[in-house]
């Protein structure tokens, strides 16, 4: 697996925060970043409630349930989930790639007429 090299500032300067942000201010922004990208793919996505969590998020495709690390500006290790979600100044890659889409969910139709 490459190890990708992501800093705080290239963070920052790609999102456009004017203050100096702490590390769990960075984290969660990583986290909801990949929650828009992965609904955008049409995937239902679940959060962790507690810090503690095996897993940041899981995600919902076809009856198949995977678990997913959120990393920003760390090494790209995740021996608890299924699927690691690097955060990059050039945006989010999938490790391994994310399963196709063959159905989108029910509510991307829901509210057309």
């Amino acid at each position: 697996m490459e190890e990708l090299e992501v800093t705080r500032d290239k963070i920052l300067k790609k999102y456009g925060f004017k203050s100096p942000l702490g590390t769990a201010i960075i984290g969660a922004i990583g986290e909801y970043l990949v929650i828009a990208d992965l609904l955008e793919k049409g995937y239902e996505v679940f959060y962790a409630a507690t810090r503690t969590s095996s897993c940041d998020l899981v995600i919902l495709n076809n009856g198949l349930l995977r678990r997913v690390e959120v990393k920003v500006n760390q090494q790209a290790v995740f021996p608890r989930a299924d699927i690691l979600a690097l955060v990059t100044s050039e945006g989010i890659i999938y490790q391994p790639d994310l399963p196709d889409i063959k159905v989108k969910p029910h509510w991307h139709n829901s509210r057309e007429p």
